[in-house]
C-alpha cells in the first residue's frame, strides 16, 4: 500500500543528522560510480589502457 507524501515528510524528517550526511554521501559515491562507468562505456580505450598499467607495471 503507498503510504501519503505527509507520512513520507515526516519519515525524511524523522532521520538524524548522521543519516543524512551518510545518506548524502552513498548517493554522491553512487553518482561519481555511475558517472565513471559511463565515461568508460564511452571511451573503452581508457579502461583497457588503465587496466594494462594497473596490472603489467
Amino acid at each position: 500500500m503507498m503510504s501519503s507524501p505527509s507520512v513520507q515528510q515526516e519519515s525524511l524528517s524523522g532521520m538524524s543528522a548522521r543519516e543524512k550526511i551518510v545518506s548524502a554521501v552513498a548517493i554522491a559515491v553512487l553518482a561519481a560510480l555511475l558517472g565513471l562507468v559511463f565515461n568508460a562505456y564511452l571511451a573503452p580505450g581508457m579502461l583497457i589502457n588503465f587496466a594494462n598499467l594497473v596490472l603489467c607495471s
